[in-house]
């Protein structure tokens, strides 16, 4: 009888550590909230920036966020291939490839282009919520 109890003893507290484990121990950091951001992005005309990505680079200087800019000037943001942004502010900057046209390129400020300098932008956003007609635009 001492036995079965003691059997029956061990093998809820194994069932009790196996919970625990599986419920609680989790050590893994938890993924900071996103929200969803798209828009358009415009030159001081107003006219929209036809093609090319946006990038959006937050205050700490690591990588923020990127988007490819449509022919309408509409974007959606993304993180690391997923929809979404981490709360914050961010520096606007856009990056051509050579397929771009040269009037684009032209068109948009040299500041606001991405290079390996890594000037500063004077175009920033701040996140702090959902926006699907978030409107940006350069400056002269």
């Amino acid at each position: 009888m001492m036995r079965i109890r003691q059997e029956a003893t061990i093998a809820s507290l194994f069932s009790i550590l196996l919970c625990v484990c599986l419920t609680g121990c989790d050590n893994r950091p938890s993924k900071p909230e996103t929200f969803q951001v798209s828009g358009k992005l415009l030159l001081p005309s107003g006219a929209p920036v036809t093609g090319g990505t946006m990038v959006l680079r937050p205050e700490n200087g690591v990588f923020g966020a990127i988007a490819t800019i449509q022919s309408d000037g509409s974007f959606t943001l993304e993180d690391a291939g997923k929809p979404g942004i981490v709360p914050g502010k961010y520096q606007v900057f856009v990056r051509f490839s050579d397929a771009d046209p040269v009037a684009l390129r032209k068109a948009v400020h040299q500041r606001y282009q991405e290079s390996t300098d890594d000037g500063d932008s004077d175009v920033i956003i701040d996140v702090q919520q959902n926006n699907d007609n978030l409107e940006i635009r350069l400056k002269r």
